[in-house]
């Protein structure tokens, strides 16, 4: 027998996997990977263009409108901001929620909604409230489960049978079979659905998902990275996915950026902002729309920074959603600052109310402590509002089409506040940098930009084209840098299986 077919035997026959309740790695601070430099990512940039050149013209002649495709998972609407600007180009996408996220932002539906909720809630709570959030066809939440669980998944691999099975009981069943019975699947948060369900995928990250729960050592650890190290490609659009890449020993990511349907979110004259200025004797507003969260957007600068610039200029409000974990702690420093009749407090609003308020205000901020914006300061751009953050510059400067963002940058209050002054001062400078996000949204992250892209990656996908990552720059061996701070960073991790460092 030759050593090639004894090697492709050595792989089908892989090793149990010796699950431990413990962490295999840890990162506290993946925006300060050190793989993460301007001359590795242009290379990754440089990389992603050549491979996208050949899957379009690997595809030439094929149409994705015959796919049937399956987007498995859709944590915050993650997928679902995906699929419906693909869906408008004809693509025949249907939406397979994870069986146990009931979180109302999980649901498409939400993303339609132009309503307002009292707090954040299940399905089911506001099921039993009388509020219907309407429907948004082909989107799966939780399909009936089998009432034989001994009935076989055929499709299932031999090695999954045997390592993986107790996760794929109860409603877990139900949602591979209709997954299997798709041509493409795409799959992020429950990456390992995808996996399962034995057909092309590929994958794309929300946060959690590859940053803590492909970290752990356990079952769950071992089969998210089964899952993305298994996809035909792996989709990033922040730059820290390489540096989790580089933790787990990934290749196979591809830079392909989130795109958001660009006729949804457009600029426009918002019906919000004679709401405000009737409750709050306003006329100069800024907006943030991400949760109060102190820890991983810094929302207490964003308030410093506003109450130091509402010092000179009477008319300006903070709006602000009055849910996250540090409700109180906000309510405690805005009363500190005396600054608390200067708040126009949101409810938790549907994201067709979010688009309005976006297109009522005059400034956007966004977070200030991961250093990459996430889906609201993008929606901002999107609408084309300035926008106040902090980003890892450098990093997005090497990364992406045009450069980094045109977020105005800050990292302290005064440096907030600054930025406020000079946008209110100055409408005209303030218009020309809403235009200028608009601008860089659409050469970004516009849909119609990068259709063509997504259209080659789910054909090539559903036809089983080989990829070789050979040339991968992902290939480096780890550095010793790269290993010493992997080492620190395992050193520190919390306790197992505690996210709350």
């Amino acid at each position: 027998m030759s050593i090639k077919k004894l090697l492709a035997i050595f792989k089908r026959q892989r090793p149990a996997p010796a699950f431990r309740e413990a962490w295999h790695s840890w990162d506290p601070h993946p925006w300060k990977h050190p793989w993460l430099t301007s001359r590795n990512l242009r290379k990754m940039r440089d990389y992603s263009h050549e491979f996208f050149e050949r899957e379009i013209r690997k595809t030439v002649g094929m149409d994705s409108r015959k796919l049937k495709i399956g987007f498995c998972g859709n944590l915050a609407n993650n997928l679902y901001l995906r699929a419906r600007a693909l869906r408008r180009e004809g693509l025949d996408i249907d939406i397979f929620l994870h069986p146990d996220d009931k979180f109302v932002m999980g649901q498409p539906a939400w993303e339609e909604f132009d309503g307002i909720l009292e707090g954040p809630a299940t399905v089911e709570e506001l099921d039993a409230a009388g509020v219907c959030l309407g429907k948004v066809p082909g989107v799966y939440a939780r399909l009936p489960d089998e009432a034989d669980t001994s009935l076989p998944l055929p499709f299932l691999r031999d090695y999954d049978k045997s390592h993986f099975l107790p996760y794929v009981e109860g409603p877990y069943r139900a949602t591979l079979r209709a997954l299997h019975g798709k041509d493409v699947l795409w799959g992020a948060q429950s990456t390992y659905l995808s996996y399962l369900a034995n057909r092309p995928y590929v994958v794309s990250q929300t946060g959690g998902d590859i940053w803590l729960e492909a970290a752990r050592d356990d079952m769950l650890g071992h089969l998210q990275r089964l899952a993305y190290a298994n996809a035909r490609v792996f989709v990033v659009s922040n730059p820290w996915s390489y540096a989790h890449a580089r933790r787990y020993g990934f290749r196979n990511l591809i830079y392909l950026p989130m795109t958001l349907d660009q006729t949804q979110y457009r600029p426009g004259h918002g019906d919000s902002r004679q709401g405000w200025e009737a409750r709050s004797g306003g006329n100069f507003f800024v907006l943030t729309t991400s949760r109060l969260d102190e820890k991983n957007k810094g929302s207490s600068l964003a308030i410093e920074g506003f109450a130091e610039f509402a010092k000179h200029c009477p008319g300006a409000r903070l709006v602000a959603p009055s849910w996250g974990n540090d409700r109180e702690l906000a309510e405690d420093a805005l009363t500190k600052l005396g600054i608390a009749d200067r708040m126009v407090w949101l409810p938790l609003s549907g994201k067709e109310k979010v688009r309005d308020y976006l297109r009522s205000a005059d400034v956007f901020i966004d977070q200030f402590v991961l250093g990459y914006f996430g889906a609201a300061g993008l929606e901002a751009m999107a609408t084309g509002l300035p926008v106040i953050g902090r980003t890892e510059v450098a990093q997005y400067e090497a990364l992406c089409e045009t450069g980094a963002p045109p977020i105005l940058q800050a990292i302290n209050a005064e440096e907030v506040a600054q930025a406020l002054l000079g946008l209110q001062s100055n409408p005209a400078m303030r218009k020309q940098a809403g235009e200028i996000s608009r601008k860089w949204f659409l050469e970004n992250h516009g849909s119609d930009l990068w259709f063509p892209q997504y259209q080659a990656l789910l054909n090539a996908t559903a036809a089983n084209h080989r990829v070789s990552w050979r040339r991968s720059p992902l290939n480096a061996p780890l550095g010793g840098e790269e290993l010493e701070y992997h080492r620190a960073g395992l050193a520190t991790a919390p306790p197992f299986p505690n996210y709350q460092w």
